[in-house]
């Protein structure tokens, strides 16, 4: 009886190993995948090129005669603005909110209460993704 109780504790370590051995296989095979996919998605493709194709739309609505564009935002002041003045181009982008054509990025805010609260005078106000906006003052 005890050799038979023996076994059955044996065999039941080895089907536990042996289980966790397959299931340890299939999330190594699901991980390499899902890293496989995202090198795929990603390639070819900086972070430079993705935050310029942000402004495609907004680049389209800037009138074309408009030749300084405002621009404010709470994020870093560096990169960000260097980046978006060559997203804007032909335009000439000027950091601060004197003038007709402000493009503001404030992500996860409400743009109208951030313009009210700074105070800026606007007529419309166009919502693009990535907290992107362009505000067209009065």
């Amino acid at each position: 009886m005890n050799y038979l109780r023996n076994f059955l504790r044996c065999l039941e370590a080895w089907m536990f190993l042996f289980f966790a051995g397959i299931n340890l296989i299939n999330n190594v095979q699901q991980t390499s995948n899902d890293w496989n996919a995202f090198l795929k998605f990603n390639q070819g493709i900086d972070e430079a090129t993705r935050w310029i194709s942000r402004f495609n739309e907004l680049n389209k609505d800037i009138p074309f005669d408009a030749d300084r564009v405002g621009y404010i935002s709470e994020g870093p002041q560096g990169t960000e603005y260097i980046l978006t003045q060559y997203a804007i181009i032909p335009h000439v982008l000027v950091q601060n909110a004197n003038t007709e054509w402000i493009i503001a990025i404030f992500p996860g805010k409400n743009i109208y209460k951030k313009m009210s609260a700074l105070g800026i005078d606007y007529d419309s106000i166009r919502e693009y993704s990535f907290g992107i906006n362009l505000i067209h003052t009065k």
